[in-house]
């Protein structure tokens, strides 16, 4: 009776505790899977948002085409247009095709319709094809085949960014073709439509990197698109298959494609062909600026989770019968003695077996016999049960740290117990290392997310976008104070190293200052493209200033922002307290993003440029226009004036000429009645 009680509740026991252990390692693995598909699936949305912010760039560039002199738009929309697809190696193609009011001079290349409108369409397209980067202009007078295509019709027609779905840039061979997505947005001033102007990514590097990823042991990361289908997974041969092709069951039970549509987070057991249950775990995602949902997801091994608990449990089973075993033997070998301090022995294990192991029900025994030996082993069993029981209090109330002795060398239940401990401290330890790591990426995915969003704000004013950037960079890292700079490159002879903004002690300091390349910590980190972190720092190398007085920082952290292998500036932080490793890796990350935004900056400060310049000279000419028009009035008035006066001369020297003609008739009439008188009175001379 005593032995099949004993044996009961240690069973029981064991039971219990690998049940618990079990859905805690469960519980476990699925939170530490969530957490880094969250982590992943957000540093996906943030590669793709580059080229969703790039074409946006783009077609607010575009947008100002009414400012640019009609015979220089092709080469500086060409220009612009070359300098992203060489910045950007990720870009297969980038392209536009627009209408002809975009090029008023190519009015000639156009064809008429019968409606008196053009039909052509000029599409302009950089490719990149083996490593170089190839110019396509081509008028397009096709007008079904244009209006038709989902390229031209579908974003003219929604006013909006459109992501559209990945397919192989060569149909007929998927092995030799590339995988590209597109991305194309319209251009509008007004409600007139301009053009379309769209990039085509090369989704190589993205399904490079989820192939590598590896989520525990044996596991392996994917990415669906909104249809649901594969866009990057360790079998090539899935790309732009179906997941249902994968698990049709789980497809439709779990709806898949309408949750991917809808952006939710969601999971569920899937078991493959070969019987091996996955946890599978679907985090959405939003392309850019886009309303366009994908879903990453990983993949995690159930076996791999329980590997190691079912070896736990089957050592603890395997232990426990044997140690069952070995209480029957004792059990048996003492069941031929017939005495007193056998019931008495009998009794104590009847109360033993019914969990009663007070401390007074303990034996009192002088014999030196079998009888005494197996008396002072029940009190030891007793005090052995008692310790055990206690210790697995302290473990239940989690005390983990308890102490504990085995009542023997080969206590096999007391090392048992032992080796739990020694396994629940494990995993209490690798719960603490995870849950600080887990913090840890949880504070550089909420740090890349929120200066994601400021990256996408005060980006067309350089110093209000150093100060948003270098003041919270400040409080983010819970620094006292930091600078950043930015590498002036606008005359090639003369390149040097400018502050644009400093922050210290929750108080933006104007401040300025130019550091040559080379000259200065500073200058080194710009020519070395090297992050400098220093824990001794020269006394009068930078002095921080509060309310309460002046102080020396004790350590400095300087990195530099390289995008495409050019340095575009750096980073200064000065702290009181040293800067943690994964605090510097965030900054090297954020560095990277930032010199990306000064890249798309800089070409963007580079157009206003253009446009300013574009816009005087346009402003010139209207002015120089309206001058010759009041010239050209003045002209007229004069003209006006002349052919007036030119008008009643004439008629004044016809009115002269008239009354001088009658003057003559007058005078002539005169000297005839003169002549006449004349002969009468030499008439009347001579009669007389």
């Amino acid at each position: 009776m005593i032995a099949v009680t004993t044996s009961a509740i240690y069973i029981f026991t064991v039971l219990y505790l690998s049940s618990k252990s079990k859905e805690l390692l469960m519980d476990y693995a699925t939170k530490v899977a969530k957490s880094e598909t969250v982590s992943y699936a957000q540093q996906t949305a943030a590669n793709l948002g580059i080229a969703s912010q790039t074409v946006t760039t783009l077609a607010e560039f575009f947008n100002a085409y009414e400012h640019i002199p009609d015979i220089q738009r092709r080469s500086v929309f060409s220009n612009i247009m070359n300098d992203i697809i060489e910045n950007n190696l990720s870009f297969n193609s980038i392209w536009t095709l627009g209408e002809p009011n975009l090029f008023d001079n190519l009015d000639s290349l156009y064809e008429m319709t019968t409606y008196g409108t053009y039909s052509g369409r000029l599409r302009i397209t950089f490719k990149r094809e083996i490593g170089v980067v190839k110019l396509d202009e081509t008028i397009l007078f096709d007008e079904i085949s244009i209006f038709e295509s989902p390229f031209y019709k579908i974003p003219k027609d929604k006013k909006q960014q459109i992501s559209f779905d990945p397919y192989f840039n060569n149909p007929e061979d998927s092995i030799s073709g590339k995988l590209v997505m597109s991305l194309v947005s319209p251009v509008y001033t007004g409600d007139i439509f301009i053009c379309n102007v769209g990039v085509d990514i090369d989704l190589q590097q993205t399904n490079d990197w989820i192939k590598s990823i590896k989520p525990m042991e044996k596991g392996y990361a994917f990415l669906l698109d909104n249809n649901a289908r594969f866009i990057a997974h360790p079998n090539t041969s899935l790309l732009l298959k179906s997941f249902k092709e994968l698990d049709a069951k789980g497809f439709d039970e779990y709806s898949i494609d309408t949750k991917i549509k809808a952006a939710q987070s969601f999971s569920y057991i899937w078991t493959d062909e070969n019987e091996n249950e996955y946890f599978l775990y679907f985090e959405p995602f939003t392309i850019g600026s886009t309303t366009t949902t994908w879903s990453f997801v990983t993949a995690v091994p159930i076996a791999s989770i329980m590997l190691n608990l079912e070896k736990s449990i089957n050592n603890t089973f395997i232990i426990g019968i044997i140690g069952i075993f070995v209480l029957l033997i004792f059990v048996w070998l003492l069941a031929g003695n017939i005495s007193v301090p056998i019931q008495n022995a009998a009794t104590l294990m009847e109360k033993l077996s019914k969990g009663e192991i007070d401390k007074s029900n303990a034996l009192s025994t002088n014999r030196s016999d079998e009888l005494g030996t197996m008396t002072r082993s029940l009190n030891s069993l007793l005090n052995g049960f008692n310790r055990t029981a206690h210790f697995a209090e302290e473990i239940g109330d989690g005390n983990l740290n308890a102490s504990f002795s085995t009542m023997g060398p080969n206590d096999v239940l007391g090392k048992a117990l032992l080796r739990m401990q020694q396994s629940l401290l494990a995993a209490k330890e690798e719960e603490v290392k995870r849950i600080a790591e887990d913090k840890e990426r949880n504070w550089a995915t909420h740090g890349l997310a929120m200066f994601s969003e400021i990256l996408r704000q005060n980006n067309d004013d350089l110093e209000e976008f150093s100060y948003q950037l270098i003041s919270n960079l400040v409080k983010y890292l819970n620094a006292n104070q930091g600078g950043i700079f930015v590498v002036n490159n606008t005359e090639v002879e003369n390149i040097f190293i400018e502050m644009k903004a400093a922050y210290a002690y929750n108080q933006r300091k104007f401040r300025t200052g130019i550091i040559e390349i080379g000259e200065g910590l500073v200058g080194r980190c710009v020519q070395e493209n090297q992050t400098i972190y220093l824990t001794d720092i020269p006394k009068d190398y930078i002095e921080i200033t509060s309310g309460l007085g002046d102080a020396v920082p004790t350590c400095l952290l300087i990195v530099p922002l390289i995008h495409n292998d050019f340095t575009y500036g750096v980073i200064e932080i000065a702290s009181f307290h040293n800067i943690e490793k994964h605090k510097i890796e965030f900054v090297e990350k954020i560095g990277e993003s930032i010199a990306s935004t000064l890249s798309v900056m800089k070409i963007n400060l580079k157009t206003a440029s253009l446009l300013q310049e574009s816009k005087e000279a346009t402003e010139q000419m209207a002015m120089q226009e309206e001058e010759m028009r009041q010239n050209l009035e003045e002209l007229l008035a004069t003209q006006e004036e002349l052919s007036r006066k030119e008008t009643t001369l004439l008629r004044e020297l016809r009115d002269a000429n008239e009354k001088e003609h009658d003057l003559q008739r007058e005078n002539k009439a005169l000297r005839d009645e003169l002549q006449r008188m004349k002969g009468v009175y030499a008439k009347k001379n001579l009669n007389q």
